[in-house]
Parts: structure tokens; C-alpha cells; sequence
């Protein structure tokens, strides 16, 4: 999403594969990920996404996450939903789309 606000391009589809969110309870994500991964997904997750100009951009926004995923809860789904009217999937089993997993 930053990317699409950041060149202002409109694209017909945006796929997000287990993106994290501003509204994640960051206590529970700290425990679950690797310390080397807080640093990274707090930049992320607190960058401001201006939520009108990346509707105005993208045609249809899917999101797609996993029941097990050790580092992005699937109830983070919510909030596209909510925010941004995603469409999302959720797969059973499939942890954080990994090869190892």
C-alpha cells in the first residue's frame, strides 16, 4: 500500500499477503516474532497509509492470511475489511507463507 500511495499509480488489483496493521496489539506481536523482526514490522505497521487516496488507486485490494500464523493473527483481516472493504482469504494451516512452511 505504501508503494501505491507513494507513486500515486492507479492498478487494478493489490494482493497483501499477511500485512500487519497499525491496530495490532504490538505487545502480542513482540512475543510472538523474532526480536529481529519488531524493529522492521513497527516501521511498517506505523506508517501512516492515507486509506481515500489507496481506494481511490486500486480497484480491488485482497488480503490473504493463515489460522497459524506465528507472527500476523488472521483476526488482522478485520481491519482491511473495515478500513479499506478488502476482500480476504483465510487458509488453514499454512503458517506465514513460507517455503518452510
Amino acid at each position: 500500500m505504501q508503494f501505491v500511495q507513494k507513486f500515486k499509480k492507479k492498478i487494478e488489483r493489490l494482493i497483501l499477503v499477511t500485512p500487519t496493521h497499525p491496530d495490532i496489539d504490538r505487545d502480542e506481536y513482540n512475543q510472538r516474532a523474532p526480536a529481529e523482526n519488531n524493529a522492521y514490522i513497527q516501521k511498517i505497521s506505523q506508517t501512516t497509509t492515507d486509506r481515500k487516496q489507496v481506494k481511490s488507486l486500486v480497484h480491488h485490494i485482497d488480503a490473504i492470511f493463515s489460522t497459524n500464523d506465528p507472527y500476523i493473527p488472521a483476526e488482522v483481516k478485520g481491519y482491511y475489511e473495515r478500513d479499506l472493504g478488502v476482500k480476504s482469504v483465510v487458509y488453514p494451516e499454512r503458517g506465514h507463507f513460507r517455503a518452510k512452511d
